[in-house]
């Protein structure tokens, strides 16, 4: 299974496949306690998995968006938390493979340096805060 973390990587894996929407995919959890995502109203146990249906490319953005958020709003690493996975099978064409491979690879850096900027923001926010704090004490 990939882990898909855009609408562009999804689409990539899609047409790879010669699949259209709605499309079945896995929301998975690795930490201890449930989530429920809103979108679909999915329960996710804690270190489970559940099956959901994705009707379109809106609602899949919706889905991830809520994902990223539930796992920033509690602190849980990229590596860690809620995931989409979308099986792909096998398409008959390697070409289309590659720029499928090539699109996740490319969607996961970018998620990897989204996620860095995002939290030395919040680390840059913090400290600004702090410092603001401190002078209104003196």
């Amino acid at each position: 299974m990939q882990h898909i973390k855009s609408v562009a990587a999804m689409a990539a894996a899609m047409a790879a496949a010669s699949l259209s929407y709605p499309v079945r995919a896995t929301i998975g959890n690795t930490v201890w306690r449930g989530f429920i995502e809103p979108e679909l109203g999915a329960s996710v146990p804690g270190e489970g998995r559940v099956e959901v249906s994705i009707r379109d490319a809106d609602q899949l953005q919706r889905v991830l968006t809520n994902i990223e958020q539930l796992n920033l709003v509690n602190q849980i690493p990229e590596s860690d938390g809620l995931s989409l996975l979308f099986e792909v099978p096998q398409p008959n064409d390697p070409a289309a493979a590659e720029a499928a491979a090539r699109a996740a690879a490319a969607e996961a850096a970018a998620a990897e340096a989204a996620a860095k900027q995002a939290a030395e923001k919040a680390a840059a926010e913090e400290a600004a805060r702090q410092a603001a704090g401190g002078k209104k004490k003196s």
